[in-house]
């Protein structure tokens, strides 16, 4: 049993601080991470003490520790108070942009993309740019406004994805700003879709294997920085060229007379 609650104790702390450091890194709130740390503490704590407590009777109970524990006890009741507070209370945006008098929040943005770029920074970069590519737009302030008051990029972006307007606007621009981009695998299903799409009934179709062809461009370019795949960058270089030359010749239907 001793053991038990140790090795729970453990777990409670890792994994509390591990989801702390998280919470900290989308929210960049570091009174979030510092309730969640100090939380974890004192429930390890008395899962510890009540490990190593001697049984009724064998010692008396220190009075003070009494008052210790008691008060602790007090203090990760607030805490945990507090945390669920800080998770139901909506919180003030912090990153804002202003763009011809428009006022456009960033905090969602930032938080959204936290996995594909741990830059902060870069972050806040890429977000920004994307805010200014829209907010200039003429069409998308008048279709979207209020999503852009709220910083909801994603359901505005979702929406112009398969429209003409959504390449128009190069926001795929923005990712040169981002250094830290991490590849993902919905990235890399995403680059295959719009190459098989932009091939179909094309005169590669009637030589290649498309499938093969689309699974070794995007075999090659993931061994490329995502920023540059992504902002398109690539495709200007001889890099790209080369790419494209094994590929088309990995993937030719060789057929025997």
């Amino acid at each position: 049993m001793k053991s038990a609650k140790i090795l729970f104790a453990i777990f409670i702390l890792l994994s509390f601080t591990y989801e702390g450091f998280n919470a900290y890194r989308q929210t960049g709130s570091l009174w979030f991470f510092i309730i969640i740390v100090m939380v974890s503490l004192i429930i390890s704590g008395l899962l510890i003490r009540s490990a190593f407590k001697p049984k009724e009777g064998i010692l008396q109970v220190n009075k003070f520790k009494k008052y210790l524990w008691s008060f602790l006890k007090i203090i990760s009741i607030i805490g945990i108070i507090g945390l669920i507070i800080i998770i139901v209370r909506p919180q003030p945006n912090q990153y804002i942009i202003e763009i011809n008098g428009l006022k456009i929040p960033l905090d969602k943005c930032i938080a959204g993309n936290v996995n594909i770029i741990s830059d902060l920074k870069e972050r806040n970069e890429y977000c920004a740019c994307m805010a200014q590519k829209m907010v200039n737009d003429a069409d998308v302030i008048s279709n979207y406004k209020s999503l852009l008051q709220n910083g909801q990029f994603d359901e505005i972006m979702a929406d112009l994805k398969n429209k003409d307007k959504f390449k128009s606007l190069g926001l795929e621009n923005c990712y040169k700003l981002t250094n830290s981009l991490k590849w993902t695998e919905t990235m890399k299903k995403s680059i295959k879709t719009d190459f098989s799409n932009q091939l179909k009934g094309s005169y590669l179709e009637l030589t290649n294997d498309i499938e093969k062809y689309c699974d070794c461009l995007v075999e090659k370019l993931e061994k490329i920085p995502a920023n540059k795949v992504i902002s398109g960058e690539i495709y200007l270089s001889w890099d790209w060229l080369k790419i494209d030359s094994i590929c088309k010749e990995n993937s030719k239907n060789y057929t025997s007379n």
